[in-house]
C-alpha cells in the first residue's frame, strides 16, 4: 500500500500548509488509475511522467480537497491557488537543474557503489559512523527513472523481490544534484540500521555539528545550495528549523588580494602605469621582428658560409647545434641577475 509518507518531499510541504493552517496532516492512502480525486480517503491520482509531477499531483489533490479531508474549512480557493504556485515553483527549484543535459541521462538501470557518491560516503564514513559507533557500509545504489517511487528508496534484502540483495534506489528524475544527496544521505542512515531523525538530531546538538557543517560547505559551495540542503533536511526529517543556527557566515573576499586589486578608489591612476609597463610583453607586435633580424639573418650568413667550406648543399644538424651555441656564450664574470637584467619589464 502507497501512502503520502512513501514520498517525503511531498509529505514534509503538506505538513507544513497543515501546520500553518492549525489542522492534523492525515497519511492518506494513494492509489494510481485514471481517474483523479478523493474517494473513501484514498487519494487517486493518473498517471505521471516523472516523480516531479507525482509530488505536485499528491500536493495539489490533497490541498483541493483540503476542507474535507480536515473536516473544516480551513482554506479558501484563492489562498490554495497562491499556495500552489508557489509550491510549483519550489518543487521545479528541488527537481530541476541548470547543470543537468537530459542528453545524458540514460533509460537503463545504473549500478553504483555508494562511495561513489562522495558527500554521502564522506559523510558515513567521517561522522556518522564514527559518532554512531557503526561499521561502515558500502551500499549497493540502483539508479533510474520512476514516477512512482521516491526520491531515494532503501530496500533491505528480499524487500524489493525474493532473494534480492539490499541496496539504495536512487530516482534519477531528480536532477538537482543537492536533493539527491539529501535523500540518498537519509537512506543510507537507514541502511546501517540508524534512524536518520535522531541522528541527523544528534549531531546538530553535539561536537559534530562543526564537522557536519565544514563537509556540507566544502561539499555545495554556494551559499544559496548550502541553505537548501539544510532547509530540506529539516524539513524532511521534521527536526524544527535549524537551518537559521546553521547559516555559514563568510566575508565577502575581505582581505583577499585578487589580480590589480586596489584598497582605494583614488589609486586608479596606477592602473595605467602597470599596463604601460606591461605593454611589451603583449602578444607579439614589429618591434619584436626588428630586434630578431638582425642575429637571426647573421646565424644565416654563418650556415651560407659553412655550406661553401664544405661545397654541400646541406649543413648536419649536429653542426647546427655548434653554431647556435656558439651565440651563446657568455661572460661568466657577470652574475645571472645582472645578464636577464636588460630582459626585465619592471
Amino acid at each position: 500500500m502507497i501512502k503520502i509518507s512513501d514520498y517525503k518531499l511531498a509529505e514534509s510541504l503538506l505538513r507544513a500548509v497543515c501546520g500553518q493552517k492549525k489542522v492534523d496532516f492525515l497519511d492518506l492512502e494513494i492509489q494510481f488509475d485514471n481517474d483523479e480525486g478523493l474517494k473513501n480517503s484514498i487519494l487517486t491520482i493518473p498517471e505521471t511522467k516523472n516523480l516531479g509531477q507525482t509530488m505536485f499531483k499528491i500536493v495539489s489533490l490533497y490541498m483541493k480537497n483540503m476542507n474535507d479531508i480536515s473536516g473544516t474549512k480551513c482554506i479558501a480557493p484563492r489562498e490554495r491557488h497562491s499556495i500552489l504556485i508557489y509550491i510549483a515553483s519550489l518543487l521545479r527549484n528541488y527537481v530541476y537543474s541548470n547543470d543537468s543535459f537530459p542528453e545524458a541521462k540514460s533509460d537503463d538501470l545504473n549500478l553504483s557503489r555508494l562511495y561513489q557518491r562522495q558527500f554521502v560516503w564522506t559523510m558515513m564514513k567521517d561522522v556518522i559512523c564514527p559518532l554512531t559507533s557503526t561499521p561502515l557500509r558500502n551500499m549497493r545504489i540502483v539508479s533510474g527513472g520512476s514516477a512512482h517511487i521516491d526520491i531515494a528508496k532503501f530496500y533491505d534484502e528480499g524487500e524489493a523481490e525474493e532473494g534480492s540483495y539490499p541496496f539504495i534506489f536512487m530516482n534519477t528524475d531528480i536532477e538537482n544534484d543537492v536533493i539527491k544527496n539529501v535523500f540518498v544521505l537519509i537512506e543510507a542512515i537507514k541502511a546501517h540500521g540508524l534512524c536518520p531523525v535522531k541522528t541527523i538530531n544528534d549531531i546538530l546538538h553535539s561536537p559534530q555539528k562543526e564537522q557536519f557543517m565544514g563537509l556540507v560547505t566544502i561539499a555545495f559551495v554556494d551559499d544559496e545550495k548550502i541553505d537548501q540542503f539544510l532547509s530540506v533536511v529539516c524539513s524532511v526529517l521534521q527536526i524544527g528549523d535549524e537551518t537559521s543556527s546553521l547559516r555559514v557566515v563568510r566575508p565577502d573576499n575581505e582581505g583577499v588580494k585578487m589580480a590589480q586589486s586596489m584598497d582605494s578608489s583614488m589609486m586608479w591612476w596606477y592602473l595605467g602605469i602597470m599596463e604601460k609597463m606591461l605593454q611589451p610583453a603583449r602578444g607579439t607586435d614589429w618591434s619584436v621582428h626588428e630586434a630578431l633580424e638582425a642575429p637571426v639573418k647573421e646565424f644565416w650568413d654563418k650556415v651560407e658560409r659553412v655550406k661553401e667550406e664544405r661545397g654541400s648543399e646541406s649543413v648536419p644538424f649536429n653542426m647546427l647545434l655548434r653554431l647556435k651555441s656558439d651565440e651563446h656564450k657568455t661572460d661568466t664574470s657577470h652574475t645571472l641577475e645582472h645578464i636577464l637584467g636588460s630582459d626585465r619589464i619592471w
